[in-house]
């Protein structure tokens, strides 16, 4: 299929004043639908992440080790070029912000990304999408509000497939879902350079275009960016643009008191609109062990890109 691509990058002077903004964290991965360490860790990670949808984003690289799967094969040029960036040589391997963490993503915590959410950014990176046909048109404002020398900074963007389901596992750990799976960089791995020199206020504008390929389900297309630093290789922000499905919510969290001597429990779920609409009402399948499952109808709004604690009827 016939790809396009198409950059345009302005630079706006501004003479206001800015202060430092809110950091988007980034977390990425790679793994690989071969290697079955990656089946055990990314459950557990998908849903820290998941759990922390305000707070960090992710892209996954899927990587040929131990070998190469149908989704690398997909786009051996742009995981290739990650893999050497990071000098990336085992699956599963995280890496939060660039150089804040770099080991296997079972060990990412909590407090490693609440820690790094905490740390103020010079940068807000402002990022939509749309979908016209078989093209993904973004658009994307890098804007400094603090100061930095911003030498050997570069702006990378990444289309990903936010989620990815198989009804036989396209290989051999046995994985169906898939979440965040990077499509494409723009225009590809190496990014785009900021200008030389930059001050608060300034802002760069870029516009690219992609023609799909190799996209399941172009519903679940997102769209993600960072600035990062080539020579440390930190990221200083990440921006995200969401799903364009309306109505698209996810159970990111299971809350109960297992250690109960009272005759019943009272538990809760976590739920997470992924959809660009309010959510207003969702049916909500539960059950204990083997036991049949219940249907509970909760009515109520959660903003897009929010979550909510939601209580169930008490079970005995």
């Amino acid at each position: 299929m016939r790809k396009i691509y198409s950059l345009i990058a302005l630079l706006l002077i501004s003479g206001a004043v800015f202060s430092q903004s809110q950091r988007l964290v980034l977390f990425e991965e790679f793994t690989s639908e071969n290697c079955s360490p990656c089946a055990a860790t990314n459950g557990p990670l998908n849903a820290l992440l998941n759990a922390n949808g305000n707070e960090v984003v992710s892209i996954k690289y899927q990587n040929n080790i131990p070998s190469a799967g149908p989704m690398y094969n997909q786009n051996v040029a742009d995981v290739s070029n990650r893999m050497t960036y990071y000098a990336n040589s085992y699956s599963p391997n995280g890496i939060l912000d660039g150089n804040v963490y770099n080991d296997q993503p079972a060990t990412l915590t909590q407090a490693d990304i609440s820690n790094r959410y905490g740390v103020t950014s010079p940068f807000t990176v402002t990022i939509t999408h749309a979908i016209n046909g078989t093209s993904v048109d973004v658009t994307a404002v890098v804007k400094m509000t603090g100061s930095l020398p911003t030498t050997g900074l570069v702006a990378r963007f990444a289309i990903i497939e936010r989620n990815i389901y198989f009804t036989t596992a396209p290989g051999s750990n046995g994985e169906k879902h898939f979440e965040g799976v990077m499509k494409k960089m723009l225009p590809n791995g190496n990014g785009t350079p900021l200008p030389a020199t930059m001050v608060q206020g300034d802002s760069v504008v870029y516009n690219f275009s992609w023609t799909m390929a190799n996209v399941y389900d172009q519903n679940q297309i997102a769209v993600v960016g960072f600035v990062q630093d080539d020579a440390t290789k930190e990221v200083h922000q990440a921006g995200y643009s969401r799903t364009q499905m309306q109505n698209d919510a996810g159970i990111i969290a299971t809350q109960v008191n297992y250690l109960n001597c009272d005759t019943t429990i009272t538990p809760s779920v976590k739920v997470f609109n992924y959809g660009i609409a309010d959510l207003t009402s969702v049916d909500i399948l539960y059950k204990v062990d083997a036991g049949t499952n219940q249907t509970f109808s909760w009515t109520g709004t959660i903003p897009s890109g929010s979550s909510s604690v939601i209580a169930l009827p008490s079970i005995n």
